[in-house]
């Protein structure tokens, strides 16, 4: 089994520890300086650009993090990379709901935004971010994980709509032929204010034959929580389980054929902000705030290799995800707590893809791609309870007008296609520059249905019944990428390009005239795309005889069309508008060293500035946002460190000690006035700035890996995502904080 080495050629320690951790098919070298070569030298794979490339030969901001690193460092969930990656945060105000910002390109870091994401995340080519109301967001759990690629700026020509600001993909390990091998990994740790945390996987590869094999992978994880709630005796635990299932039948040299089905039930039993008016980590309200995730998944993938011309893929997903809409949203003085019930539904996606990547060896390397999706939600139904209502409609106007506490009743179906053709042609016109140029052309459709419902009507003091509605929204566009490649020669690249990214425009659930102003603002039924347009200058270096590579990007995104929350303020109806434009530009800095055999480390820095540019009044009194206001979740600085060693004890055993700090700049959480009131927005918070530091020792000797450690060490509990005192999401539980320390132990065995 072939290694690959961490983020570049330059990163040694992993390929210094592969032999230790897992089978590889090449001759453990002979000594630290020959290891130290082979290290260099190593080719790490990458398909960031639809084919299979080294890192430092693609014109772009590019992260990797391979299973070695995931492996060495028990990298689990998105928040243990993302705070490593240049320009890149996550904010999670609920598991199973993340969201994540590169370079600052966000407008919503809340649970409840209804625009598509501005950063699209993938699993291997299926891309697991919905297009609507991304409410839920799948946390594949990492192990047997070939890769993390983690592409800064936007990628609308190679990948489609949701990338304005970047994309996140997880590429998953694949059977390998004639080889029997597996593994197993447990990890026990102790969680300061919540108890005993365990994690256990198992993977095992199973030759079929010559030609066929079968990857199998499993895990669970019983993860405590350390926010109760003394109300009902609950607390932010999770229940993760879930795995995956590979068979790939390889016939001869040109065909390859892969099915693949992953699924993962996560089923947490409370949220995680809490109320500092209640205490610390303590939550008060009178329902859990869960929201699940069970996401299944599959995949045949089929490759024919025309000889001399290019290699045909067909890749066919389907992907369901089981989710719910849970949260107390605040309280109507004078009656009591509004609860959102958004009971369990169902999201189905489909995607279809065919690409053709040139093999030849000629001056022209090209890509040709046609993409379909297709997702909807179906019978999504919306309860909103006002605990208390009966009562006070009794209490003014006598018994019998209604039975119950229901505020609001519907069901919706929200449906979305896309349909598109993309090309992208690398021409190297001799052996130091290069020119690239993509264009992706897509049509995109789609739907809003909204059955008859119910609501309480405080004008008439009695039930009316709400229309049923459609919405409908079809659009055609395009987007485009150019690149200018220099290369001195193998270790000095520099290049500078134009790209584009789109998020698509869709439906609002609510539109026309107020009923209670006709003059206030009609709402338009659907809103345009909003697209960024990205200028970046970059280099990738290797320098000191192979023993430090530099990184940097400098770049500015004219991000137009913004799309933002608005609200109408006569009858408090939320829709999406298309508001303003803004503008982000910043530097990002990557250095990795190794100065001794054993020793490596890898610095990271990103200064960006992220603001809205240009807004109209009209546009600013309805999203709340202001000229001049940072987008919300735009740190100003983000910065990573890590540092690993290697003792070559004289035991069989060898020694590795690791460690990661990352620091996150404080961030506003939202925009600066209120919607549609003119005034300072009373939800609007700073996120703090943090400083994360976590740190292992492992001892290492052939097929074992055994690693005390800890996460958080320093027990960070800056507020790290402040939802708002008044926000409708969270109520007054408004505050998350990092994962409280945990000390653990992790043993790793391979076979």
């Amino acid at each position: 089994m072939k290694n690959t080495s961490w983020m570049s050629v330059t990163f040694v320690f992993a390929l210094l520890l592969g032999p230790n951790i897992q089978a590889q098919d090449s001759a453990e070298p002979d000594s630290a300086e020959e290891a130290n070569y082979l290290a260099v030298m190593e080719e790490v794979t990458v398909t960031a650009m639809r084919r299979e490339q080294h890192p430092n030969d693609i014109s772009a901001s590019l992260g990797v993090i391979s299973n070695d690193e995931i492996m060495l460092q028990g990298l689990d969930v998105f928040e243990d990379y993302s705070r490593s990656q240049p320009g890149v945060a996550l904010f999670q105000p609920v598991k199973n709901r993340s969201t994540f910002t590169i370079r600052g390109i966000n407008t919503d870091i809340g649970e409840t935004q209804l625009t598509q994401e501005p950063v699209a995340v993938y699993i291997n080519d299926m891309p697991v971010t919905q297009p609507y109301a991304a409410l839920v967001q799948v946390d594949m759990r990492l192990y047997d994980v070939e890769r993390i690629e983690v592409l800064r700026g936007p990628q609308g020509t190679l990948f489609g709509s949701g990338t304005l600001g970047g994309l996140v993909r997880v590429i998953t390990r694949q059977p390998v032929l004639n080889e029997f091998e597996g593994s197993v990994r447990a990890d026990w740790s102790d969680v300061d204010h919540a108890g005993f945390r365990q994690r256990y996987d198992a993977m095992v590869n199973i030759p079929l034959g010559e030609t066929a094999a079968l990857r199998a992978v499993a895990y669970v994880r019983d993860e405590p929580g350390w926010v109760t709630n003394p109300e009902l005796g609950t607390e932010n635990s999770n229940d993760d389980w879930g795995g995956r299932m590979t068979l790939l039948w390889e016939p001869n040299e040109r065909f390859r054929g892969k099915i693949e089905y992953m699924h993962q039930d996560s089923d947490p039993e409370d949220a995680d902000t809490w109320d500092p008016d209640v205490g610390k980590f303590k939550r008060s309200a009178i329902i859990t705030e869960e929201r699940k995730a069970i996401f299944s998944q599959f995949n045949v993938t089929l490759e024919y290799d025309f000889e001399d011309f290019a290699t045909l893929t067909s890749s066919t997903n389907f992907q369901k995800t089981k989710s719910n809409w849970i949260t107390q949203a605040g309280e109507i003085p004078g009656i009591g707590p509004l609860l959102n019930l958004s009971e369990d539904y169902d999201t189905d996606y489909f995607a279809q893809e065919f690409r053709l990547v040139s093999n030849t060896d000629g001056p022209l390397d090209w890509v040709a791609g046609l993409v379909y999706l297709d997702s909807e939600t179906k019978d999504w139904p919306l309860t909103l309870i006002l605990v208390g209502l009966q009562d006070f409609v009794e209490g003014v106007a006598g018994p019998g007008i209604i039975d119950n506490d229901v505020f609001f009743y519907s069901v919706s179906d929200v449906k979305s296609q896309e349909l598109a053709g993309y090309g992208d042609v690398t021409w190297h016109f001799n052996d130091n520059w290069s020119l690239a140029a993509g264009l992706r052309i897509f049509k995109f459709k789609s739907s809003y249905e909204q059955d008859e419902g119910y609501a309480f009507d405080f004008e008439s003091f009695g039930p009316v019944t709400v229309p049923a509605f459609k919405n409908e929204a079809d659009d055609t566009s395009s987007t485009w990428r150019t690149v200018l490649s220099y290369r001195t020669d193998e270790r000095q690249l520099f290049y500078g390009s134009v790209s584009t990214g789109y998020r698509v425009g869709q439906v609002n659930p609510n539109y026309g005239p107020s009923f209670v102003d006709p003059e206030d603002v009609f709402i338009e039924a659907a809103y345009d795309p909003d697209k960024t347009l990205n200028f970046e200058l970059g280099t990738k270096l290797l320098l000191m005889d192979d023993r430090l590579q530099f990184n940097a990007a400098l770049y500015y995104i004219d991000w137009t069309d913004v799309q933002m929350d608005a609200l109408r303020q006569s009858d408090d109806r939320n829709f999406i508008a298309n508001a303003g434009d803004a503008v982000s530009k910043g530097l990002e800095l990557e250095m990795i060293a190794v100065p001794t055999t054993n020793l490596d480390m890898r610095l990271t820095l990103s200064f960006q500035d992220s603001k809205v540019d240009e807004i109209s009044p009209e546009d600013s009194f309805l999203s709340g946002a202001v000229e001049g206001d940072t987008m919300p979740g735009a740190a100003d600085f983000l910065a990573s460190f890590d540092l690993n060693y290697l003792w070559e004890l004289s035991s069989p055993w060898d020694l590795l000690g690791q460690l990661g700090v990352q620091y996150v700049g404080d961030s506003p959480n939202r925009f600066s006035n209120g919607t549609a009131t003119g005034e300072p927005n009373p939800d609007y918070a700073i996120n703090d700035s943090y400083t994360n530091v976590n740190a292992s020792l492992s001892l290492l000797k052939d097929q074992w890996m055994v690693s005390l450690y800890a996460q958080n060490l320093t027990n960070n509990d800056n507020i790290i995502l402040n939802t708002g005192a008044m926000a409708l999401a969270s109520g007054a539980n408004r505050y998350v904080t990092l994962r409280p320390r945990a000390i653990g132990l992790r043993v790793n065995y391979s076979f």
